[in-house]
């Protein structure tokens, strides 16, 4: 999944905690890279506005499996988010033409903030 939108205030957020977390004592807790261990030259993604994403028709997400993510910073405070995604989704089913029907899983994605919450995405999985 890619998400991107313009948030002026990202370049000095990145760059701001990435100079904290370099500081003796300083730590990261979000990577900008989404790895685990730092490297040499990593950016602190700490104080970045993110989205809370919300799938209205999962089951589950997969357990035991570390969430995949990579967060990139574009000219003009472009954020570009891609996140990988596995779950068990649900959807209501018909056999009305059974044994010759097919059948569609919608995902349902929202977007929630401090003012709104709305569909976001709803597309065809």
């Amino acid at each position: 999944m890619f998400l991107s939108w313009v948030d002026p205030r990202a370049e000095a957020a990145v760059r701001n905690a990435t100079d904290a977390s370099r500081e003796p004592g300083g730590e990261c807790a979000r990577l900008c890279n989404g790895q685990k261990a730092r490297t040499a030259g990593s950016l602190c993604c700490d104080g970045l506005y993110l989205p809370t994403l919300l799938f209205r028709n999962v089951v589950e997400f997969v357990q035991g499996r570390t969430q995949s993510y990579q967060i990139r910073l574009q000219p003009g405070g472009t954020v570009i988010w891609r996140s990988e995604v596995r779950g068990v989704f649900y959807t209501t089913a018909s056999f009305v033409s059974f044994p010759f029907d097919s059948q569609s899983l919608d995902l349902i994605m929202t977007l929630q903030n401090n003012n709104t919450a709305g569909e976001l995405w709803r597309g065809v999985g």
